[in-house]
């Protein structure tokens, strides 16, 4: 979410388990434009080579560095 009056980019990353991410339609995980006021949504895929239970954080890193946010999940095997 972009609560500025400017568009910013955002660069995802995720810990908590040693995985492969991707993001559905953005193979080359480029920055992802959020536009001013607005929201953008994104589906993450991630492939471990060894699958445990997890707890994950998903950041989101402000281009700029004046932003991080973060969300946590739960990684399962299945």
């Amino acid at each position: 979410m972009n609560k500025s009056s400017a568009t910013h980019a955002y660069t995802l990353s995720v810990s908590g388990v040693d995985a492969k991410m991707a993001i559905i339609g953005n193979e080359s995980l480029a920055p992802i434009e959020v536009p001013a006021e607005g929201s953008e949504a994104v589906r993450v895929t991630l492939t471990a080579m060894s699958p445990r239970e997890a707890e994950l954080v998903f950041t989101a890193r402000d281009e700029s560095g004046t932003t991080i946010l973060s969300a946590k999940d739960r990684f399962v095997e299945r």
